[in-house]
């Protein structure tokens, strides 16, 4: 099947007219004869309707496309429409209608135009291929003086304690202190979080929200099993290795306190379309430089 365009979209969440975080992602792909719409959403586990209304066009012009079905706060469905019948003016954005003055917007207005021919680069595999050879190159131990004093500067704001050179050295993964503190977390307490943040820099990156951790790589074996995959995300490990930068820690919502690891980046287009691919939730501002935000467990 030939591929013409791709395009994502984070689902921007609204409480009466203001934006809070994102509730998913929305994935349009356009072959030959369809257009693909994959929708997904999660973090609605407060949500008491079981069903979202999914639709296109202006107030006084809506069409509804589907209902979605949501599950333990997370749905997932995909939508195809003929090409024939595909209007790019009427998909500009996605409405998703929720409850009690609340709603969801994925804006999809700056599609590329269909071209009747074979793209021989499509921009997924492109931006998978460019994050790859970041991590790839992030492993080398020699980094350009200049690119560090510039990525330090971003994160100015966000100062380490004086224990911080002491506090990595755990971070180096071979040594004895990393598999006691692992050891520690895995001991029955009432709260291994509580442990991680006495063990590591503390950080306050947002207004409101934390405290934050710094962490490295090596440190995600702290998260829950089923998160360990992270170590390999190409996207997490560009961020990580171009920044010299991760932060974990609690984030609140209107729909409740989860887990994140975040790492730093610009709200760019090209940005916001890679990091959703590589399974990122949001993004969160931090003065010149934010953090692209993926939901763990600890």
């Amino acid at each position: 099947m030939s591929v013409y365009s791709r395009k994502v979209s984070f689902i921007d969440y609204y409480i009466n007219g203001v934006k809070s975080g994102n509730i998913g992602v929305v994935r349009q792909k356009v072959t030959k004869e369809s257009v693909f719409f994959t929708v997904e959403i999660f973090g609605l586990e407060k949500w008491r309707n079981n069903r979202v209304e999914i639709s296109v066009g202006s107030n006084s012009n809506r069409k509804k496309l589907f209902e979605l079905k949501i599950k333990e706060g997370r749905g997932k469905k995909e939508y195809v429409i003929e090409l024939e019948e595909f209007r790019g003016d009427e998909y500009k954005k996605i409405i998703f209608e929720l409850e009690n003055g609340c709603f969801g917007i994925a804006d999809l207005c700056d599609l590329p135009d269909i071209e009747m021919q074979e793209k021989k680069k499509i921009e997924e595999v492109s931006l998978q291929k460019e994050a790859e050879n970041a991590l790839a190159e992030g492993h080398k131990e020699e980094y350009r003086e200049d690119e560090k004093l510039q990525n330090d500067e971003k994160l100015a704001q966000q100062e380490m304690p004086d224990n911080a050179q002491k506090i990595y050295e755990i971070s180096d993964g071979s040594s004895e202190e990393m598999n006691e503190l692992l050891s520690e977390c895995m001991e029955p307490q009432p709260d291994k979080w509580e442990v991680i943040k006495k063990k590591y820099p503390i950080l306050y990156p947002f207004k409101g929200q934390g405290p934050y951790v710094s962490i490295k790589p090596v440190d995600l074996q702290l998260l829950n099993n089923k998160y360990h995959h992270l170590s390999s995300n190409s996207y997490l490990m560009h961020g990580f290795y171009q920044y010299r930068h991760m932060i974990l820690g609690e984030y609140s919502q209107e729909k409740g306190t989860f887990f994140y690891v975040g790492v730093p980046g610009e709200f760019v287009k090209k940005e916001q379309s890679s990091a959703a691919m590589f399974g990122f939730e949001g993004y969160e501002h931090s003065g010149d430089l934010g953090y692209y935000l993926y939901r763990v467990e600890l």
